[in-house]
């Protein structure tokens, strides 16, 4: 399956973006004033500052996404930078998704034509 998550990576078209998080920074982190930050910079705009990430792979009409819920960071660069292995896990996340959907569709063909053909050599 490596090789079939290879080739739709080469061909897939992604997108990140932060989400409103439904978590209360509230008591998530030991540090008041680091969720005093959070707050602060929620207030001036950056929905980044607390949010759940989600990564979407879109191959053809197949999507699959990978959500990430209680992240804190200045920017989606941040994000990419300060966890590159939560990143890439996501994205492979979602490559395995559009895979197994690619092997079943494929599976389910080849029933039909396998169906069909028997059919017409009867």
């Amino acid at each position: 399956m490596e090789n079939l998550t290879i080739s739709i990576d080469k061909h897939a078209d992604w997108d990140i973006e932060a989400c409103a998080e439904l978590m209360p920074v509230d008591g998530f982190f030991d540090d008041p004033d680091k969720e005093s930050a959070i707050k602060d910079a929620l207030d001036n705009g950056n929905q980044w500052a607390w949010c759940s990430v989600i990564v979407t792979c879109r191959f053809g009409a197949l999507i699959a996404q990978s959500i990430l819920p209680g992240v804190s960071c200045k920017d989606e660069t941040d994000f990419k930078l300060s966890n590159p292995d939560l990143y890439l896990n996501m994205k492979n996340e979602c490559l395995e998704g559009i895979a197994q959907d690619i092997i079943w569709i494929v599976d389910h063909i080849k029933e039909a034509l396998h169906g069909y053909i028997n059919k017409i050599h009867k």
